[in-house]
């Protein structure tokens, strides 16, 4: 097992025994989806005479005693660097990482080389504690092993050092589930963070920004364009746009409310009046909703065409000619009944349901909605206006950023 930090300092003879020099780098080949090959060998030559690239074919050995060449140093055909390849020990030593099957950001400690059908490739990279004893010569401190080595494979990894690799990265993570995303955006720093965000396609940012803690949401919209933001925004619910625009700055919010369209603009203004932790400031107003005469067809022929903006749907919510509540009607009991009925026929009459009121809090709304094992709940005002609906998701979101936050 060949690590890079056990080369560090090496020094590297040719076929006749003659010191050439000391290890300085390997150059490696980065191909997506496969171990990196070593290219070549980068030499610091004796008495300050530069640089030498050597041809990795030509290296019979390496390890910590020495390299040695398999051929005399006069026969060797130096190479030059081609701008596509990277250096290990510069490059990607100490330099962060993205584990696409951990999710997660890390730091790259050490690096295992290993022979891959005949050639020596870069097969893994090591995050332990343990790679860091390695490369301070005191490994032999674990001497029965006690620390375990933490090695992610190099085809799981993305290398994170700017704008480039950040827009190659998106490619590997888009598949990833947007919770998954968020944590990645969060370990980095605002830059690569954001120009992540921007590499994604908007459906998916837009998934992602949700996901967001609000304290790095609200450092990413500061970092990227207002057009930009407002393009992703547009894709979120827009209870979840109200909670971005409560964590922003009063003139950022003003700005990024002017790049919406008039309609969400006004819903998210009347919305931005609730206190943050009440039913109010957690419902959403984007919910299907029909009245008693419509029919069963009617209703399932809507849910068909506006299916497409909601993540699920457990209910349709059914008004009065005043907008007010009187029931709901499930799915599963829309696509169980006779077409030709109407709403009022199948619905489930608000008598037997509860309700919230916009001003209960937080902790009041979660003990209801436990107790009555709801999936979501109407929030309606002292005349029975519809308002909006909670979801449970909503609920256990708060739930939790308030554990984290204790």
């Amino acid at each position: 097992m060949l690590f890079l930090s056990t080369l560090r300092n090496a020094p590297v003879y040719d076929s006749s025994f003659v010191l050439v020099g000391k290890y300085k780098d390997i150059i490696a080949s980065v191909v997506a989806d496969q171990y990196a090959p070593v290219k070549s060998l980068v030499v610091t030559l004796i008495k300050g005479k530069g640089e030498l690239i050597i041809p990795w074919n030509v290296v019979e050995n390496a390890s910590r005693v020495g390299i040695h060449l398999s051929t005399l140093l006069t026969r060797v055909a130096p190479v030059q660097e081609n701008g596509i390849d990277i250096r290990l020990r510069e490059k990607v030593l100490d330099h962060q990482i993205v584990d696409i099957t951990g999710a997660r950001v890390v730091r790259v400690n050490d690096l295992q080389l290993g022979t891959i059908e005949g050639r020596m490739c870069v097969i893994a990279i090591d995050v332990s504690q343990k790679a860091l004893l390695r490369r301070l010569n005191l490994d032999w401190v674990d001497l029965f092993n006690l620390i375990p080595v933490k090695l992610i494979d190099w085809r799981q990894a993305n290398l994170v050092s700017g704008s480039v690799q950040v827009a190659a990265l998106s490619k590997d993570v888009v598949h990833m589930h947007p919770a998954d995303i968020a944590t990645i955006v969060g370990d980095l720093n605002v830059n690569q963070g954001s120009e992540l965000v921007k590499s994604l396609d908007l459906a998916t940012a837009a998934r992602v920004f949700e996901e967001i803690d609000p304290e790095t949401r609200r450092i990413l919209v500061k970092a990227m364009s207002p057009d930009k933001v407002a393009l992703i925004t547009d894709k979120m619910p827009l209870d979840e746009v109200v909670d971005l625009l409560k964590s922003l700055p009063a003139a950022t919010c003003k700005e990024l409310l002017s790049h919406l369209q008039s309609s969400r603009a006004a819903t998210a203004e009347r919305l931005l009046q609730y206190a943050n932790h009440s039913a109010g400031g957690l419902m959403t107003t984007e919910f299907i909703k029909c009245s008693l005469t419509r029919t069963v067809a009617q209703v399932i022929e809507e849910i068909k065409k506006r299916s497409f903006t909601f993540r699920f749907i457990h209910y349709v919510y059914v008004v009065d000619e005043e907008n007010r509540f009187v029931g709901v009607a499930s799915f599963r009991r829309l696509i169980t009944s006779d077409p030709n009925q109407t709403v009022q026929e199948v619905m489930r009459d608000r008598r037997g349901l509860k309700v919230l009121r916009p001003e209960q809090p937080l902790r009041e709304v979660a003990v209801i909605m436990a107790k009555y094992k709801l999936f979501s709940a109407a929030v309606v005002d002292k005349k029975r206006q519809l308002l909006g609906v909670i979801t449970m998701d909503d609920i256990m979101r708060q739930l939790v950023s308030h554990v984290y936050d204790v």
